[in-house]
């Protein structure tokens, strides 16, 4: 029996030191493996972190690009030797901070240098040159901020886009013959038909600053906020019953308007003031308002139509069933102005195209604040909404509603004098 034994315990020896031999491996290999996964994890962690970075850097590239675009008159300011600070510490949830210098670039530019930092401080590096450069809109509808399509409108043409340095929600089912694009998000909950681009974290689209005052040397006629109608010499005309070429005007007496800089206050002697068309017909030509304009009464034919553009100081209101109407041409002698060629609409507030049940409007559409197209207007051109300030409340926020069938194929020249600030070249340091 003893010789039995042995054998047996010497074979669980063995197997007890097998065993231990292969644990330490497996613990070996189970460490070995842990390293070298928090290694990877570490790897993926600051190649994430070094993309936002980068990102964040590209984002205030973009913000330089549109905060020059907005302060073209500070130009030669920030065109110095040394840098300085052209945007300071500025947060973007989730990602971290950038910053930006500006500085003298050399014939006619600026260089800027966006220093993007993460939030476990990765950094990312990129400079760029800006110029400015002559406005040729890339979209038929351009605004700086939200927009929302919930209507179905046909946007055609070789440049019938779309683009919100916002976001873009679509909530119908429009067909856009080229893109629908935002700097922030897009979102469709309908069903679009898009030819292009579909998307967001798109670039910034530059709009110049268009502002009634830049355009009022080309008026034909003033209608003042005191009520009166001036001739581009400055003589007063005549006002039989109270009214100009079917222009009426009214003041009523609620809370002013908040007076703007660089512009006429539109307040009358007793409050905001109005210049209303009442009757269908009216002079051809460049009519600027120190007032809102309000346009109820239906006007043009397709034979005969309206060849204005209306520059106003306050807002815009189009409330007609029909308006047919058309910026002046080179063809139309004396009512053609180079400094607003091809413009319709100018307003340093909103611009509200109501409910038109019939109508066909050509040229620029140009709002310093918010732009609202309802109904189912013909249009041909394009629409700027530069959401530089939220004072009207005519308009509250970009919109397109209803059957809107606008064109537009790049093809419209404007004053030579509206430029936007464009980054020619970039790199990341």
């Amino acid at each position: 029996m003893s010789s039995l034994v042995r054998p047996i315990k010497a074979q669980t020896g063995v197997i007890l030191v097998t065993t231990l031999l292969l644990l330490i491996l497996l613990t070996g290999v189970a460490l070995t493996s842990l390293a070298s996964l928090g290694v990877n994890l570490s790897q993926s962690q600051n190649f994430v972190s070094t993309k936002q970075a980068f990102q964040l850097a590209d984002a205030g590239i973009q913000y330089a690009e549109k905060y020059l675009n907005q302060h073209q008159t500070l130009w030669s300011t920030y065109a110095s030797p040394t840098p300085q600070t052209l945007i300071p510490s500025t947060t973007l949830t989730g990602l971290g901070t950038f910053t930006v210098s500006v500085q003298d670039g050399g014939n006619g530019s600026l260089q800027v240098t966006s220093t993007g930092t993460a939030s476990n401080n990765a950094q990312a590096v990129i400079t760029g040159l800006v110029v400015l450069g002559p406005y040729v809109p890339e979209d038929a509808v351009t605004v700086d901020q939200d927009l929302t399509i919930s209507g179905n409108a046909t946007l055609a043409g070789s440049n019938g886009g779309v683009h919100a340095n916002g976001n873009l929600t679509i909530s119908s089912s429009p067909v856009i013959s080229t893109n629908a694009i935002a700097y922030f998000n897009y979102t469709a909950t309908g069903t679009p038909n898009v030819a292009g681009v579909a998307a967001g974290s798109q670039t910034i689209a530059a709009i110049p600053l268009m502002q009634a005052s830049m355009f009022s040397a080309s008026r034909d006629y003033l209608l003042s906020w005191d009520g009166n109608v001036y001739d581009s010499s400055g003589i007063a005309q005549p006002l039989p019953g109270g009214t100009w070429n079917c222009w009426s005007f009214s003041s009523t007496t609620s809370v002013p308007k908040k007076k703007k800089k660089k512009h006429v206050s539109v307040s009358g002697p007793t409050g905001p003031a109005i210049w209303t068309l009442s009757c269908p017909s009216t002079i051809n030509g460049t009519l600027y308002f120190q007032t809102d304009v309000s346009i109820p009464t239906s006007l043009g034919t397709t034979q005969a139509p309206w060849v204005t553009t209306l520059i106003a100081e306050g807002s815009i209101d189009l409330t007609a069933q029909s308006l047919i109407a058309r910026a002046p041409t080179s063809m139309d002698g004396a009512l053609f102005k180079a400094g607003t060629q091809n413009f319709l609409f100018i307003s340093d507030e909103d611009i509200h195209i109501g409910s038109l049940s019939g109508g066909n409007l050509t040229g620029v559409v140009a709002a310093y604040e918010q732009v609202n197209i309802e109904g189912n207007p013909t249009m041909y051109g394009y629409v700027v909404a530069q959401d530089g300030a939220n004072g009207s409340g005519l308009v509250t926020a970009d919109s397109v509603s209803g059957g809107l069938s606008l064109t537009y194929n790049g093809n419209l020249s404007i004053p030579t004098f509206l430029k936007t600030a464009q980054i020619k070249t970039w790199k990341a340091l």
